[in-house]
């Protein structure tokens, strides 16, 4: 199943992937995988395509060369008129014209579509790495943020059996509220501007 290169961009964007105990979920990504290769492929077969035209437009040529030896047979054999074979030469002409203006707009559309397939590439790789990296330092800083809670449950445990929680105990929230104020802001700040 192929996909354009808006869908893509927009998968990218809002991808979520499922979370395990040890990471991502490969399912995940091997789907977004197969659907990149996917649509690559189609990208490939568009090339072809294009290089189906050129063999055309060579196919195209030869049979103007056997025209132009056959009007030179008749123009001897049956002594066609100086206008007729004037007409002929216009004709031929125009077709080499065509046939190389055609040449030269595939060869173009094929380096664009090839150089257009490169940076769009080079860009999802790299708009994945962003991602992935930016997910997982969320990941590190939500279990940074458990471990200080349970260490602070531990503390608040400690301090209510030495009797001083009454009056630490508005100190500590404050404490809790700004490290996860803080965690908050490191992951946005290494998520990639969508």
């Amino acid at each position: 199943m192929s996909i354009t290169h808006e869908e893509l961009r927009h998968e990218l964007q809002h991808l979520k992937l499922g979370r395990r105990l040890l990471g991502y979920d490969p399912k995940a990504i091997d789907m977004l995988l197969e659907r990149l290769v996917a649509s690559y492929e189609q990208l490939s077969e568009e090339l072809d395509r294009l290089a189906v035209t050129g063999t055309e437009l060579t196919a195209v040529t030869l049979e103007r060369d056997e025209l132009r030896l056959r009007v030179a047979e008749l123009q001897t054999d049956s002594g066609i008129s100086r206008e007729l074979g004037a007409l002929v030469r216009d004709t031929l002409i125009s077709a080499q014209r065509a046939a190389n203006e055609l040449r030269s707009e595939a060869r173009r559309e094929a380096t664009e579509l090839r150089a257009e397939a490169r940076k769009e590439s080079v860009r999802l790789s790299e708009a994945a790495r962003a991602k992935t990296t930016a997910l997982a330092e969320r990941d590190r800083l939500d279990e940074e943020c458990r471990m200080l809670g349970a260490e602070l449950r531990r503390l608040e445990e400690q301090l209510g059996q030495l009797g001083v929680q009454a009056s630490l105990g508005s100190d500590l929230e404050s404490l809790d509220d700004v490290a996860q104020s803080e965690a908050d802001d490191t992951a946005r700040a290494q998520l990639p501007a969508q």
